[in-house]
């Protein structure tokens, strides 16, 4: 058996009566904590939504959008036969909840926002956004 010395023995009793203050500080039932973070891992869109406030139906060109977005994801043909521009953000959202010192969560997932843009004659005459 190892018997400690004065100094260590104070030591340990200080850091004893650190430990109950810290865990009387956080109540019963711990300390909560939670955290969200988003970061855009592809994003075909950098402007997000505030980008289509700029967009009116009718009078705003395909050329604009191509260069203020690139290139679209995919181009297809809607019923009406006028092209369907595609444009995706994919973003991870990795969230954290903890109750100190016993419990420390951790998730990771992915939103895809997809935004869509009808061109007819070379005009966007329809435009919308869907998320997953």
């Amino acid at each position: 058996m190892v018997h400690t010395t004065g100094i260590s023995q104070l030591f340990a009793y200080r850091k004893l009566q650190i430990t109950f203050i810290l865990l009387s500080l956080c109540g019963p039932t711990g300390c909560l904590s939670y955290t969200k973070e988003r970061t855009l891992e592809q994003a075909q869109n950098h402007e997000g939504y505030a980008f289509l406030e700029n967009i009116v139906p009718g009078q705003t060109s395909a050329e604009w959008v191509s260069d203020q977005l690139g290139h679209p994801g995919s181009v297809s043909l809607s019923t009406h036969g006028n092209e369907l521009w595609r444009y995706v953000n994919l973003e991870a959202v990795q969230t954290r909840v903890g109750v100190i010192p016993l419990i420390d969560v951790r998730m990771r997932s992915q939103e895809t926002s997809q935004f869509w843009f009808e061109i007819e004659n070379d005009v966007v005459i329809r435009y919308w956004h869907t998320s997953e």
